[in-house]
């Protein structure tokens, strides 16, 4: 509760509630598109935080994929998404056509203040089939990565969990992405041969992240560093950021965190 990351209740939990999420949807829609002082909110908050910077790192807008932003556990529950994709279809459409008036905002308000990434979540195969993926997801991203290159902006695609079977289906390559995360290993994820998962990914993108969550909560150190290790022999002749796989809440011990930087920096 105190970090915002976590959610009491859904606000669909069931068909009853589509259409009072649609008139939601329909209402902070027109009030984005209609109301300039909610783009110039946003637009000051970044400013703020590039002056508190002072530029001297890169600034990333978190913008939304419409189909993952209306399924996710932000607004209803996994199973109800999943009806409300195939038994509703019209509605969702709908809803997915004005997201996309937002987040063509909230690109246009990221190309103003000079924003030099633009990161957005995909989901894996946890509980979308691929006929899903190929429907919503992959032409969506190709949308936002497509305005973000128009820009002269890097993208980054947060993918946790079941990625294995996407990357080896070019997914990643098709939707034209530039740094991508997260290649959890199992349990939380399917990337039991990081090596192969990383040569599907391909040389065009870099990749960031394959040291699970659960691995720096523990208080397991040689199993940090034998993961790290692990990583970096895999990811070895490709561009990768060594990291975690997921939000870090609440923050790791810094125990785990210096055990990852120990093994990066003897191994050069």
């Amino acid at each position: 509760p105190d970090t915002g990351a976590y959610h009491r209740e859904f606000l669909v939990k069931g068909e009853k509630n589509l259409e009072v999420f649609a008139c939601f949807i329909r209402r902070t829609t027109d009030e984005i598109v209609a109301n300039p002082q909610v783009r110039r909110r946003v637009e000051e908050a970044i400013r703020s935080v590039r002056q508190e910077a002072q530029d001297a790192f890169p600034n990333c807008l978190w913008v939304f994929c419409p189909a993952v932003e209306l399924t996710s556990c932000y607004y209803m529950d996994q199973t109800t998404a999943i009806y409300a994709l195939y038994d509703h279809q019209d509605l969702m459409e709908e809803l997915m056509t004005l997201h996309w008036r937002s987040t063509e905002i909230w690109l246009e308000v990221g190309e103003r203040t000079g924003v030099d990434i633009y990161g957005y979540a995909i989901n894996g195969y946890e509980w979308l089939s691929p006929d899903l993926y190929e429907r919503y997801m992959i032409p969506q991203a190709r949308r936002i990565n497509e305005i973000a290159a128009g820009q002269g902006r890097l993208s980054w695609v947060h993918t946790c969990g079941r990625m294995k079977r996407i990357a080896a289906g070019d997914a990643y390559q098709r939707i034209g992405v530039d740094l991508l995360e997260s290649l959890s290993a199992p349990p939380s994820g399917d990337v039991d041969d990081l090596a192969e998962t990383r040569r599907a990914i391909g040389a065009d993108i870099t990749t960031r992240g394959a040291i699970n969550c659960e691995l720096l909560y523990s208080d397991d150190l040689a199993a940090v560093r034998e993961r790290t290790a692990d990583v970096l022999e895999a990811t070895r002749g490709f561009r990768h950021m060594v990291g975690d796989t997921n939000g870090s809440y609440p923050a790791y011990s810094w125990a785990s965190i210096k055990a990852v930087i120990d093994v990066v920096r003897e191994q050069g």
